[in-house]
């Protein structure tokens, strides 16, 4: 049997073009890929894996179920859990309350590689159905909230089956239709009021449709992916200003560059969904904040004493990937350990790249502090297991080390940061609406 050909990205680009070199790979993954018995399109997209048969092993012999139930803001400590042993088959069980606290994105998307990278099977059983009628003719409001996610998008590209509460089995088009009929259509964009979230994918589409300036380009277009920003902030009802002032350029900046080293960084082996997500928390009260599970506890007491009228709304955008981590691609210096090179990045002139004059150089991430601080935002960074919190405090920049469970790849960083309507530009930022 020929080797199955994958669709290579967005609408106008050709199968096999060129995307930093890294098409080729996609054949191999899509050799172990099934296709939709329903596509008819001449480069089908792969929906679900599957598994060749083989003579089991003393290992699978072993291997067992695990269950893994999505609670209504699940944790950073929840999702690190997600875990097995090579061979086991893994089940997610998803409700209509299922979701994820804030700061939790990006280790739910390492956590799902880990587990994609070992399980011989990922089941997704809804505990909830789906739609009457065809899949393939669901708008994205009449999919589940869940899945509209960049966590539900991860988990339905990674899983190979879907079932409802019904019984109903989706596995054939789950991901096909979320693929064709959704991101396809709206240039890598799916979400609610809740989030919204910009979806890639290696490694046949790297760069969404929406930030592309041209058909053949190999790297995201700066000002469409502001642009993409901005729709997102105003879909998420952060007014049409959403990142318009310098300020908020910087954070706008500072994610496309995150963006961008994804793409240009990414590890071959390491395929599946990653992207940027943006979420809103509205806090209708003081008391109201402390009543919030969606808030882990050490970005209550960031909050807290910042918060100032009603009705206050806040931002979390987050970019994740699957990449080394950063403190990965600077070398050490002596007997340094992981978290005092992941804090000497964050140091002006600190840098990977050669020294090449450019004054620019080794500015990124301390440029991100300057302009956190003037937002009065908190920047949240899981790097390969070193998880670490900065905050500004008396003018200075502070950062916390916060511990996570081990064993994660992958980087995400997360900037959190209250939307006004004054100008942050400004000396003085009203946090009221």
């Amino acid at each position: 049997m020929p080797a199955l050909q994958y669709r290579a990205g967005l609408p106008g680009r050709k199968a096999g073009a060129d995307v930093n070199s890294k098409i080729a790979v996609s054949k191999n993954y899509s050799k172990n890929r099934k296709i939709s018995p329903k596509s008819t399109d001449k480069h089908p997209i792969p929906c679900a894996q599957t598994r060749n048969d083989v003579i089991p092993s003393p290992e699978k012999q072993m291997a067992k179920t695990l269950q893994f139930r999505i609670q209504e803001w699940a944790s950073i400590e929840d999702v690190a859990r997600w875990d097995c042993q090579p061979g086991d088959e893994v089940e997610f069980q998803i409700t209509r309350e299922s979701g994820f606290r804030l700061l939790t994105t990006g280790i739910a998307i390492s956590a799902v590689r880990r587990v994609r990278s070992k399980a011989s099977a990922v089941i997704i059983r809804c505990e909830f159905p789906f739609p009457r009628g065809e899949i393939h003719t669901m708008s994205m409001k009449e999919w589940p909230d869940f899945f509209l996610t960049l966590i539900g998008v991860a988990l339905l590209e990674a899983a190979d089956t879907v079932v409802d509460a019904n019984s109903r089995d989706l596995s054939a088009n789950a991901f096909d239709c979320m693929w064709r009929q959704i991101l396809l259509k709206t240039g890598g964009i799916v979400g609610d009021g809740k989030s919204q979230n910009l979806i890639s994918r290696e490694f046949d589409s790297p760069i969404p449709e929406l930030v592309r300036s041209s058909e053949t380009n190999k790297l995201p277009s700066r000002r469409e992916f502001e642009s993409a920003l901005g729709n997102i902030g105003e879909g998420l009802g952060a007014g049409k200003r959403f990142f318009g002032s310098l300020t908020e350029a910087a954070i706008s900046g500072f994610l496309f560059e995150a963006f961008r080293n994804s793409i240009e960084h990414a590890i071959p082996e390491y395929q599946g969904i990653w992207g940027v997500s943006v979420e809103k928390l509205v806090l209708q009260s003081f008391d109201n904040l402390s009543q919030r599970n969606q808030i882990p506890a050490f970005l209550r007491s960031f909050i807290e004493p910042r918060f100032q009228r009603r009705n206050s709304l806040w931002l979390c955008a987050t970019v994740a990937d699957y990449g080394q981590g950063i403190q990965n691609t600077l070398l050490p210096s002596g007997d340094e350990s992981e978290w005092s090179r992941l804090m000497r990045a964050f140091e002006r002139g600190t840098s990977r790249k050669p020294r090449s004059g450019s004054p620019n150089r080794g500015q990124g991430l301390a440029n991100i502090l300057d302009a956190a601080a003037r937002l009065q935002a908190c920047i949240f960074v899981n790097s390969a297991g070193q998880a670490a919190f900065n905050e500004t405090k008396e003018g200075q920049s502070v950062w916390s080390r916060i511990e996570i469970p081990t064993g994660l790849q992958g980087t995400a960083i997360s900037v959190f940061w209250p939307v006004s309507n004054e100008n942050p530009d400004q000396e003085v930022l009203n946090l009221g609406l």
